[in-house]
């Protein structure tokens, strides 16, 4: 399956981020989420996504719900550690038996901005060094866990379609 390809409605969208069409059209509207792109174009009927756009959602909505964390602020933090994710990964396309590595980022406000750091496999979290130095809040997302619920929602809407046709 290519992540970055628009393959899944807007409904698919909603129900695998778990969101409702309002939020989804609000964030839309605002430009926190992005139609994706077909032939170089956005459509302009009907709203098409591509996986990581979902997998975005899906992070936003974990965001707002679990951390309080405003909207626009989620879309950052979700477009930076997706974007790292997805680099260190290398997740253009990926097979339905694909498994990334264990991977959270650490999210952090520093000066007033949102700092995401990438975390690979299954080492140590922090060192003690790190721990120490530790001096506002800080939230840990399951990236690759959120990626591989959603890459498995995407690959079930894909083999429906096909199915139904």
């Amino acid at each position: 399956m290519e992540t970055t390809v628009a393959l899944f409605s807007q409904a698919a969208l909603c129900e695998a981020a778990g969101i409702d069409h309002e939020t989804a059209n609000n964030w839309i509207k605002r430009g926190l989420l992005e139609r994706t792109a077909v032939g170089g174009r956005k459509m302009r009927g009907r709203r098409l996504f591509s996986m990581l756009e979902i997998y975005k959602a899906r992070l936003m909505r974990e965001m707002t719900r679990f951390l309080a964390i405003p909207p626009s602020h989620c879309a950052e933090i979700a477009s930076r550690a997706i974007a790292e994710f997805v680099k260190t990964e290398k997740l253009i396309r990926i097979d339905d038996d694909h498994e990334p590595t264990l991977a959270i980022a650490l999210v952090v406000r520093q000066r007033g901005k949102w700092v995401t750091d990438l975390r690979l496999g299954h080492s140590p979290l922090f060192s003690s060094m790190q721990t120490q130095q530790a001096e506002t809040p800080l939230a840990i997302l399951p990236i690759s866990q959120a990626f591989i619920t959603i890459h498995k929602q995407c690959a079930k809407f894909l083999r429906t379609t096909s199915e139904s046709r």
